[in-house]
């Protein structure tokens, strides 16, 4: 369903773009899947037809069947100009001395990652020059531009339009509220403001999640308490599925954070440098909370459910039973115990294997049984609920020790 926002709609990066369009700068526009890049740019769109020294075109590379530097520069060239062919130069020549700037808004740039070269790149870099920034292309991405071709490629495109990036963000909570209530009305759902609040702190003000929210509450009983009706909601295949398109497109390295933040767990320097680009994207608050109820919920979900109930983070070594960290609670040798049967999870370890992974030593250099049974004890007390009928850690009696992780 298309719906065409009012005044209020993306005011700020309506505001940035304008200035931009003055200067004649090119620039990116990057946004994670779901976040109303298509409706920003039809809006963006109208806004500049109004002034009296622009005029735009809108370039969807969904429209091109068969992406090439030739194909994509023809559609450009196609959309600018009503006439086919390639020659984007000679349109940049001809507005040079004009006084009207032309914005090319091209949607989904990133459709073409591996299918245009180096020449494509300068070809766009070129018609600006040649144009005297009288030509303007504002490229929307679901990724960074240097997640999808190597900087050195592209290099000076991209000295073009790097220092000019904006992140579009999930609406904030007053417009988020405001759209909530526009896509209601589309769709002639009725919702009273408990909905309607619950609707914009679990979608975090993702304008596609918004809509699978109303249109799936559009298909239950109306006379269902709400509760019941945003607990199915959450469940339902169209929510989920935009939890799982904005991960897809973070780093692992970002979905490793994102998931530490969702678990509760301390974050590290390392995290720092990640937290910047998804705060950059609007995923994480400046509180280090995830912007969304419902992918906070999603993100410990899937983490719980793919890990054993005992767990060894090989990346930080921090070890979690049921999902809660107990490693903080481990003694050194009943931590390197636990380890080195973590990586040997299943199979039978010898005493003498044990005293020289826990206690670096030999059998004969002074590690006496009792003192390995003790370490044993310390540990079941810790990770089992009856440490006389263990059920992780077990005494394989005559050969050794046996660790399951379920």
């Amino acid at each position: 369903m298309k719906v065409y926002p009012r005044e209020w709609f993306r005011k700020e990066a309506i505001n940035y773009a304008r200035q931009r369009v003055e200067e004649g700068d090119s620039f990116l526009v990057i946004g994670v899947p779901g976040v109303g890049k298509s409706s920003f740019l039809k809006t963006l769109d109208r806004k500049i037809e109004q002034l009296d020294y622009a005029q735009s075109t809108i370039v969807d590379l969904n429209e091109v069947q068969r992406l090439s530097n030739e194909t994509v520069i023809a559609y450009m060239n196609q959309c600018l100009t009503g006439r086919n062919g390639t020659d984007l130069l000679k349109f940049a020549q001809e507005i040079r001395s004009g006084k009207t700037k032309h914005v090319v808004l091209v949607d989904r740039f990133e459709k073409t990652a591996y299918r245009v070269t180096r020449d494509f790149f300068d070809l766009l870099r070129v018609a600006v020059e040649k144009s005297n920034h009288k030509l303007i292309f504002v490229l929307v991405l679901a990724r960074e531009i240097t997640d999808l071709f190597d900087k050195w490629d592209i290099d000076q495109f991209y000295s073009l339009v790097s220092p000019f990036t904006y992140y579009l963000k999930p609406f904030n909570k007053k417009e988020a509220t405001e759209y909530t209530k526009l896509i209601a009305k589309k769709r002639k759902v009725l919702l009273n403001n408990v909905e309607i609040d619950r609707i914009v702190s679990l979608s975090g003000g993702h304008s596609r999640m918004i809509n699978a929210y109303v249109a799936y509450l559009d298909l239950l009983n109306k006379d269902l308490p709400s509760e019941e009706k945003l607990s199915r909601a959450n469940e339902s295949d169209a929510v989920i599925y935009q939890c799982e398109r904005i991960l897809d497109h973070t780093t692992k390295a970002e979905n490793n954070t994102l998931s530490r933040i969702a678990l509760g767990l301390d974050l590290y320097d390392s995290d720092e440098f990640n937290l910047r680009h998804l705060r950059k994207l609007g995923l994480v608050t400046k509180e280090n909370k995830i912007f969304s109820e419902r992918l906070d919920r999603y993100l410990a979900e899937r983490e719980l459910n793919s890990r054993s109930r005992l767990y060894l983070d090989a990346n930080t070594g921090e070890m979690f039973l049921d999902g809660n960290r107990i490693d903080t609670k481990l003694s050194p040798y009943e931590y390197r115990f636990l380890e080195y049967m973590y990586e040997n999870v299943g199979q039978i370890v010898s005493r003498e294997d044990v005293i020289e992974a826990v206690w670096g030593v030999g059998k004969d250099q002074g590690v006496s049984d009792e003192a390995i049974d003790q370490l044993v004890s310390r540990i079941r007390e810790k990770i089992e609920e009856d440490k006389s009928n263990p059920k992780f850690l077990l005494t394989v009696r005559g050969r050794g020790f046996q660790l399951k992780k379920d």
